[in-house]
């Protein structure tokens, strides 16, 4: 096991709401359950540290999801209003390090990226698979166009699909006490926060 899954491992078993139940939602006002990780390029993540700050979590599936690759691009997009509103962001997918770090590199993701290829975030933060969201994306136009973009936009390398198709995404916004400031799980895939909610 690597050093960084023990150090998570040993910080979410110390979390406040490692009590609650499996797969009960958080909810606003709730602490955000802290962890410490490595992210792709081997740099220690603290969460604890980031107190003071406004931090959004997205959790997004899997690298080679082109519905995500979407959305990873708009944020990139969005990064000078990010920095604008004082909000780091931290990317969270299933995929493994080496396939992750290859596609932060291609797509020059400047943001924190994190491999949680054994789910320990996901599961902590309650983001959950489901088979019946992912069918509901089916009769949604918006995925459907956004798993064409996607595609394009990996300019003809699309990493392996090496997470769960029906893991369905989700956002943390924390605020800088580091509390729960919006909760948004994803109702189908890339179902995702709206950019104005964030920086309303």
């Amino acid at each position: 096991m690597k050093i960084s899954s023990l150090i998570l491992s040993s910080v979410l078993m110390l979390s406040p709401l490692s009590s609650m139940k499996k797969g009960e939602p958080l909810e606003v006002g709730q602490i955000a359950p802290y962890f410490e990780t490595q992210d792709v390029n081997g740099n220690t993540f603290n969460l604890a540290s980031k107190k003071g700050k406004r931090v959004l979590l997205s959790f997004l599936r899997f690298a080679g999801c082109p519905v995500c690759n979407v959305r990873v691009h708009e944020l990139i997009e969005a990064k000078p209003k990010f920095e604008a509103a004082g909000i780091e962001l931290v990317l969270i997918y299933e995929s493994g390090e080496e396939v992750l770090k290859t596609y932060t590199e291609d797509a020059q993701i400047p943001y924190v990226t994190i491999s949680d290829s054994e789910q320990k975030l996901f599961d902590s933060y309650r983001v959950d698979k489901s088979f019946g969201k992912m069918l509901r994306t089916m009769t949604k136009k918006a995925p459907k166009a956004a798993m064409k973009e996607g595609k394009q936009l990996y300019g003809g390398n699309i990493p392996k699909a090496d997470g769960s198709l029906t893991r369905i995404p989700a956002d943390f916004l924390i605020d800088e006490r580091g509390v729960l400031q919006k909760v948004h799980y994803g109702r189908f895939i890339g179902d995702h926060i709206s950019f104005s909610e964030i920086f309303e």
